[in-house]
């Protein structure tokens, strides 16, 4: 067995299981960010709790048990609109949700083809251009840290929608995954694919993303019932005098066709829209317009401006196109997933999928203050994703390092996987908690969704009370609702944050859909653990607070302490004390209620350095009150609850199965690939099942796997 590493970031226990994680967040992203944030802030100071080092916390929202209500409206927020445009997919309705923003379609003008369209016309997976605007919080929300400036709600003034492709699907791969129509190769992906009826000779519209190479990856996909005018878009090669050219392998004939929007006529390597009715004998369209595709944003310089696509065109880091749109960063510029040395360089390149944040410059590109990189398609591979077992068996996936919103479910019977839907926004999946009627609660940074397995349907919950936050735990209480709290900031460009963590905690109940605010917490946590108890009260245990690691011994410190919440008084109290403070660890519910923490890195906050000999496997007592550590310090793997009581580690070649109650780990026969960042879901049938993760290479997982080493 291989001892923690205690100061490194403890992927080998990421926070895999949302029964063991209290419903948390993402731990690896939640480490990253944490690691990367920890910089120079200001504070007053606190006073430390007693023996237990740490730092309690004014409260900072509200007052401590006196709980307010929130409705989900924006009222005394101090919004005010800024201008946008942003181009990008629609990933839900009830209005519209692009880049994250939900904007309201009362007042906008639609247009699709070309045409005076209706909102009704606008589908999940559409990629449009939004203009209007966002509402920016420009207060920040006291003592939380958050930065101002956060977008969140919009309203759009004009929304454009074109189809990319339309046509008789020529031919489909073997494997399904890809289509040719009028001669553009089209990617489909399991989301995509499960659209009925895509066969040679069927009519399709399709709307998505070009990379250099042509390739279309397909976000919406319609098969039509008749023949509908035939449509492709691309960039135009092989321009002949006869006024034909080539878009793919398709040869066009634009010789009689209604030209707009060109600055001096075709030229070759422009990006067009070509709309015709007929293919002529030789297979050529015959096309009747001939639209000039400008890289230009519409709009105004200043304005806020967002994309997403793929990189197009790649001079530099600091100059390149995303979906066609001009591009440039600058030091201010930050990147997710952060870089790796040196400085300069960046995780963008050709033909990465990548969604970008800034202003619109004067010739209508973006000036980039975000960049996203990430995988467009969902599906495994995957990592450091979210699995929940569902009452109808199947385990519903979410998460993972694609710039997704989409959801999929996994039979552990058939040992397949299928679409389960949209959520509104990626950052939705920062907590996914089963409710007790079956339903599931995904909260992000600002609002939620309820999804019904059964009809694949969400159903908005609106804001939270306190937002925006990440790195926030939830957990359902005894009466089915659920208790959201603490979480932390946005970090600045240079790395470090706008403030401290948050201290705030609110609940949702599910009967009237909405968040309520409760009393604070006694320490500002993020990347903390939430376990209920049998006796009701949640159990909060360890977290960072915002500080600064700095070699100065001052506070404010990391909680050492761990806190109960009690549904009855809506109020915190301080607990136990553990051996060191710790984020980014897992707390596993044992079989007599107690609680096993393990793992995690050490919080650089304290006023003396913990000693070496701090083992990192304790177990708090839910009847005690008390923290007391394991014998076996050295344990390491992601840890599953069994049926008989004991808890197995998985991640290795080896796994130790441990017995809390005397402290024992015993050596089992492991996983068949070495990984870290999967997901690990107790079936019914005793078995665990393991999704993805990150192996020994660095190399993303596509494999499942079936752990049953007890047999």
């Amino acid at each position: 067995m291989q001892a923690f590493n205690l100061t490194r970031r403890c992927s080998i226990v990421a926070c895999v299981l949302v029964s063991a994680c209290g419903g948390g967040g993402d731990t690896a992203a939640i480490n990253a960010t944490i690691n990367a944030a920890r910089g120079s802030t200001t504070s007053t100071d606190k006073q430390p709790y007693g023996d237990c080092q740490g730092t309690i916390d004014s409260p900072v929202i509200g007052t401590s048990g006196a709980p307010a209500s929130g409705t989900g409206g924006i009222e005394g927020t101090g919004l005010q609109r800024k201008a946008i445009v942003s181009n990008g997919r629609i990933s839900g309705l009830g209005s519209i949700f692009v880049g994250g923003v939900e904007y309201s379609l009362d007042s906008a003008a639609v247009l699709v083809d070309g045409h005076i369209g209706a909102s009704s016309d606008l589908k999940v997976g559409h990629v449009v251009t939004v203009v209007g605007f966002v509402d920016i919080d420009t207060n920040g929300i006291e003592g939380t840290g958050f930065t101002k400036g956060t977008g969140l709600t919009g309203t759009a003034t004009t929304v454009t929608a074109n189809t990319d492709i339309g046509g008789p699907i020529d031919s489909v791969s073997p494997d399904g995954f890809f289509l040719t129509v009028l001669g553009q190769s089209v990617e489909i992906d399991q989301l995509t694919r499960a659209t009925s009826g895509l066969q040679p000779g069927t009519f399709v519209s399709i709307s998505g993303f070009r990379n250099s190479k042509g390739i279309w990856s397909a976000r919406y996909i319609h098969v039509e019932r008749t023949a509908m005018p035939l449509h492709v878009s691309g960039t135009v090669t092989g321009l002949a005098a006869d006024k034909t050219f080539k878009i793919g392998s398709l040869i066009v004939n634009s010789s009689s066709a209604q030209l707009s929007g060109f600055p001096a006529g075709i030229a070759e390597g422009d990006n067009v829209r070509v709309a015709g009715t007929s293919l002529d004998a030789t297979g050529t369209l015959v096309a009747e317009t001939v639209v000039y595709i400008d890289p230009a944003l519409p709009g105004n310089p200043g304005d806020a401006a967002e994309v997403e696509g793929w990189v197009t065109r790649f001079v530099s880091a600091q100059d390149f196109d995303v979906n066609e749109h001009h591009v440039v960063t600058d030091s201010n510029t930050g990147y997710s997933p952060q870089p790796a040395p040196p400085a300069a360089s960046s995780t963008v390149a050709l033909d990465r999928f990548a969604r970008v944040y800034g202003t619109r410059d004067k010739d209508g590109g973006v000036v980039a203050t975000m960049i996203e990189v990430c995988t467009l398609t969902a599906g495994p591979p995957r990592s450091r994703h979210k699995a929940v077992l569902l009452s109808n068996g199947k385990v519903l996936l979410t998460g993972g390092p694609y710039c997704g919103e989409e959801l999929e479910l996994f039979d552990p019977g058939t040992k397949t996987f299928e679409p389960a839907g949209f959520l509104a926004s990626s950052d939705e999946g920062e907590s996914v908690t089963l409710l007790a009627d079956g339903k599931v609660l995904f909260v992000g940074q600002v609002m939620g969704e309820v999804y019904d397995p059964t009809t694949q349907q969400f159903v908005g919950t609106g804001r939270m009370v306190h937002t925006p936050r990440w790195g926030f735990t939830a957990a359902r209480l005894l009466d089915g609702r659920v208790l959201i709290a603490g979480g932390g900031g946005y970090p600045t460009a240079d790395g470090t944050m706008h403030g401290y963590n948050s201290t705030s905690a609110e609940l949702y109940d599910p009967l009237t859909n909405r968040f309520t605010a409760v009393g604070n917490m006694l320490s500002r946590r993020a990347g903390q653990t939430e376990t209920l108890l049998p006796s009701g009260d949640v159990l909060i245990a360890g977290g960072w607070n915002g500080s600064p690691m700095d070699s100065n011994e001052d506070g404010p410190f990391d909680p050492q302490f761990v806190e109960l919440f009690s549904p009855k008084t809506l109020t915190f109290q301080m607990s136990a004390c553990m051996a060191a403070t710790r984020t980014g660890h897992t707390a596993t519910s044992l079989a007599d209620g107690d609680v096993l923490l393990l793992g995690g890195y050490r919080g650089a906050n304290m006023p003396n350095d913990p000693p070496k000999s701090t083992p990192y496997a304790e177990v708090f007592g839910a009847a005690s009150h008390t923290i007391h550590a394991l014998s076996t310090p050295d344990l390491s793997g992601s840890p599953i609850l069994l049926p008989n009581g004991k808890v197995v580690l998985l991640g290795g070649i080896n796994a130790e199965v441990l017995d809390a109650a005397t402290g024992i780990a015993t050596v089992a026969p492991g996983l068949m690939t070495t990984r870290t960042d999967f997901s690990a879901t107790l079936l019914p049938d005793g078995r665990v099942l393991v999704i993805g993760g990150i192996d020994k290479n660095g190399t993303t997982l596509a494999s499942v796997e079936y752990w049953s080493g007890l047999d």
